[in-house]
């Protein structure tokens, strides 16, 4: 299988069993910061989120909250009308990761910036195989939106 400038050798892939939830997948960049993805009900998931040998895809949120609070943020432009301290994102932030949200089109949209990013390395195990399974080439501090389509290889189901 070949793949395009930019894909990670891997595939993404909606899992059923998760339609219509909120769930969370994380990914790294290539700079070694990591990104939390909301899925929104109906975002493409990575596939090792699902399938993986370090973590159940449904702890992944509760062990990043599980991680020390390290950062402050700032929200994206895209959610700077939300009260300072009130994002929906905002523990997550905190824990230094760049988060984004699916919102019902076909690109994940940045909603946040850690001031102090957590590195890929700084994690636990579990986290960081997880988040390196998905190591995206680009950077999510100049990277407002993420689609899928250009940076995965589709599986077929």
């Amino acid at each position: 299988m070949t793949k395009g400038m930019g894909q990670v050798e891997s595939s993404i892939y909606l899992e059923n069993d998760y339609e219509g939830l909120d769930c969370v997948w994380i990914a790294s960049d290539q700079d070694e910061n990591v990104g939390a993805f909301v899925t929104f009900g109906s975002g493409p998931i990575f596939s090792k989120a699902v399938r993986n040998d370090w973590l159940d895809f449904e702890a992944i949120e509760s062990a990043v909250l599980d991680l020390c609070v390290t950062s402050e943020y700032v929200d994206s432009d895209y959610v700077s009308a939300w009260p300072m301290g009130c994002s929906p994102y905002s523990e997550i932030l905190e824990r230094g990761f760049f988060v984004y949200d699916w919102l019902g089109g076909d690109v994940y949209q940045l909603m946040g910036i850690p001031i102090n990013p957590i590195s890929v390395t700084a994690l636990p195990r579990p986290l960081r195989m997880l988040a390196l399974s998905a190591s995206l080439q680009l950077s999510f501090s100049t990277t407002p939106v993420v689609d899928p389509s250009t940076m995965f290889i589709p599986c077929s189901k």
